[in-house]
């Protein structure tokens, strides 16, 4: 398997959260991550070197499909 890619805000905000969610529901999963900015985690998966990205926006660079899986609001 490979790695995950997330940008940097998620990979510091909403990554840890979502880890230990995962650890509770499948423990023993390992994973490996991947943190950089929203340009460099499409790279790493055009390139093959990750499997699942998560960055901010919408925008989806050619080449990969993307789906909203959650929503902030700056206040």
């Amino acid at each position: 398997s490979k790695a995950s890619a997330a940008s940097m805000t998620i990979a510091e905000y909403l990554l840890p959260g979502w880890l230990i969610a995962l650890s509770t529901q499948r423990p023993g999963t390992a994973v490996s991550l991947l943190a950089g900015n929203s340009v460099s985690v499409a790279a790493h998966l055009l390139n093959g070197e990750a499997d699942l990205g998560f960055v901010e926006g919408l925008a989806v660079p050619e080449g990969l499909d993307g789906t909203v899986i959650g929503r902030d609001r700056l206040i």
